[in-house]
């Protein structure tokens, strides 16, 4: 009996010691690593592989290169693109890179390598990640390998913006840029296998930016963007020459909504193949989507090449004609696409070029429904605990900080608005909202404050203030008293464009509704009282007591019967 009395005493002691812990505030906001997205994309104005014989290639080269990988969850592998180029290292601490080089080449390979073996990249190679927010970087140098290849100019650059708690909104995620000024593979004279250094028009560029885009709820999809430009292309000492006036863009993008997943290659630069030292067409001038709408245009030269002109966008990895891939729920798409393909002198086991022109291609996956992303908000409360009688405020910051919002947007937040709610989580608190700065309006109830026109937030301003003032009458209970804001807004006055690197598109963002949601627990206390349960703290006393109780009574017990 005395056994089971000591452990019963000892049993309420803990009942009574615990009954005052405390909960732990929560934000309410869904972070992006919480979330699983990503993708890549890539582009490469020249991929050649050059004087191959039986399985062997003398040299492949990929010129002004660009590339871009996120993952929320780490970059924890390598991904190659469909040439074999590798994109990006692991990097696991890291969620976004971002690369740019002028040349790669790769010596006596089986083919493109997947890894930076075997590959001369010099010092032309740019390479940023994140996090932190990192860039601009930029590389270049002239390169001269006697016999291989040759340029004035070989660069890139690159950078790469990720925030673990705070989504990358109207600004690239990753940006790559590669680019290379009067480009000979394989010299011989003012020409080569392929050269791009004709008067007037010398550099071929390619950037790639991998981005969010607002679904118009509040939600983001993501997008993998390619841009080239390409200079005309000289094959075999002039004895073709391609040109391809205008850029080339590709996008590939998932929404996480049904119907969502899709491929978009728009613009409508216009093609032209011509052969012999004074120019005779083989292909006159015909526009991109032109051969889009014939599913592409194949033309053979005899004894000299074969010429694919303007495929549409196909599987990764498979055949010219394959669909990209793009899932019916809009949570994933993929796609690659050579602008032009030429196949030259294929035949008895020696290929002098394999030539790819405005290679492009990206993958990008979200989750069912988009990605959450939140205005960064921040609230405190001013007691930090409240006692029973005391008046407190409650303080918002729209956006939580000002530089940290500024270096991951790239838009206005334009005709905000905010709803402030107050509801009691624990115990019975009693409170009276008093006030509200900036025109908030008090509900008939006293727990909501509405604030239906905050105006517009530019980037560079000083966060915007709320506050909300309210009273603890003496007779409350202590408990936990629970606020909740949710701003809401438009994106606006987004800048720049992706050629830049800087920011995306205007249009891809401007006009899209963003939110933000914080959760702050204030704990109300009074005299005698605790403040996580509303249980009297003279129960804490009891609980010390019946310990004690208890204590003397297993000791009692457990005497030697000697001494009993």
């Amino acid at each position: 009996m005395r056994t089971r009395a000591g452990a019963i005493l000892t049993g309420l002691a803990l009942v009574a010691a615990v009954a005052g812990i405390a909960g732990t505030p929560a934000s309410g906001q869904t972070t992006p690593t919480e979330q699983q997205f990503g993708g890549y994309g890539t582009g490469t104005v020249i991929g050649l592989n050059a004087l191959g014989i039986g399985s062997t290639t003398t040299a492949n080269v990929q010129a002004a290169h660009s590339a871009g990988v996120v993952n929320s969850k780490g970059l924890t592998t390598s991904t190659n693109d469909e040439l074999g180029q590798n994109i990006n290292p692991p990097k696991p601490a890291k969620d976004a890179y971002g690369r740019g080089a002028g040349v790669e080449v790769g010596l006596l390979t089986g083919s493109i390598q997947g890894v930076d073996v075997n590959q001369v990249i010099l010092t032309q190679l740019a390479e940023a990640d994140a996090p932190p927010p990192t860039g601009p970087i930029s590389k270049s140098t002239p390169i001269n390998i006697p016999g291989l290849v040759s340029a004035t100019t070989a660069g890139g650059e690159a950078r790469a913006t990720f925030d673990a708690n705070t989504c990358v909104v109207g600004r690239p995620i990753t940006h790559g840029r590669g680019y290379v000024e009067n480009l000979q593979v394989v010299p011989n004279g003012s020409t080569g296998v392929v050269a791009t250094n004709t008067q007037g028009d010398n550099i071929n560029e390619s950037r790639t930016v991998t981005y969010l885009t607002p679904n118009g709820d509040g939600t983001f999809g993501m997008v993998a963007e390619t841009h080239l430009h390409v200079a005309p292309v000289q094959l075999l000492n002039g004895a073709l020459t391609l040109q391809i006036a205008g850029p080339i863009i590709m996008r590939v993008i998932a929404t996480g909504k049904p119907g969502g997943a899709r491929i978009e290659y728009p613009g409508t630069p216009v093609l032209s193949l011509t052969t012999g030292v004074v120019p005779v067409p083989v292909v006159a001038p015909i526009t991109l989507q032109q051969l889009l709408g014939q599913g592409g245009l194949v033309v053979d030269v005899p004894g000299v090449a074969t010429v694919t002109l303007g495929s549409p966008p196909h599987a990764v990895g498979g055949a010219p004609k394959t669909a990209p891939t793009l899932a019916s729920d809009g949570t994933s798409a993929s796609a690659a696409v050579d602008a032009v393909r030429l196949s030259v002198l294929q035949s008895l086991g020696l290929n002098l070029a394999d030539l790819r022109v405005g290679h492009m291609e990206g993958a990008v996956s979200v989750p069912a429904g988009g990605i959450k992303c939140n205005i960064p908000v921040a609230k405190s409360s001013n007691p930090s605990t409240i006692s029973a009688g005391d008046d407190f405020t409650i303080t918002i910051s729209i956006p939580s900080d000002a530089g940290l919002f500024n270096l991951l947007f790239g838009c206005d937040l334009v005709n905000i608005s905010g709803v402030d709610v107050h509801t009691v989580t624990n115990g019975n608190v009693l409170f009276t909202l008093t006030g509200a700065s900036n025109g908030g309006v008090i509900n008939d109830a006293g727990d909501t404050v509405t604030w239906g026109a905050l105006g517009d937030y530019h980037l560079g301003d000083p966060p915007i203030l709320l506050t909300v003032s309210g009273h603890i009458p003496t007779n409350s209970p202590a408990g936990t008293l629970e606020d909740t804001v949710t701003v809401s807004a438009t994106l606006g006055n987004c800048k720049g464009g992706a050629a830049d690197g800087q920011d995306i598109v205007g249009s891809a963002v401007t006009g899209g509704k963003v939110t933000g949601t914080r959760v702050l627990d204030v704990e109300v206390t009074r005299t005698g009282v605790l403040a996580a349960t509303g249980g009297d703290s003279r129960l804490l006393v009891l609980g010390g007591v019946l310990l004690l109780a208890a204590l003397a009574v297993q000791r009692r017990v457990r005497k030697p019967a000697a001494n009993r």
